[in-house]
């Protein structure tokens, strides 16, 4: 997770320095590369905490996640690289967004109730 977050600044910064200068440096296929690489490290994070509690729900719940994650983002990185209109896609990806962040609370609730019971 911590290097995720690490790539996402990065990502971050690439795309401010883009936005002050003329240089357009996040171009379609660099954000496309920090998507893929940010979301796979996210999401072998999340199930490697998951089968570490050897619980089954919690490792359900990762693997719908990671599932649902799947579809926004490869959608969202084809999106990126066929240069598709946009405005059908923001639908879909509220929608399965809200989807994804009703799971992954659930999930870091779960992971809560886990830690505080294992260390009692």
């Amino acid at each position: 997770m911590a290097i995720g977050g690490v790539i996402s600044l990065v990502y971050a910064i690439i795309v401010f320095i883009s936005l002050n200068t003329s240089i357009f440096l996040a171009s379609a296929p660099v954000r496309a590369t920090f998507i893929i690489i940010e979301k796979i490290l996210w999401w072998s994070a999340l199930i490697m905490i998951a089968c570490y509690y050897n619980k089954n729900d919690f490792i359900s719940y990762a693997i719908i996640y990671v599932v649902i994650g799947l579809i926004i983002n490869g959608h969202y990185v084809w999106s990126l690289l066929t240069q598709e209109n946009y405005n059908p896609n923001y639908v879909m990806g509220c929608f399965t967004s809200l989807i994804g962040l009703t799971l992954i609370l659930i999930y870091f609730f779960k992971w809560l109730k886990f830690t505080q019971t294992e260390t009692e």
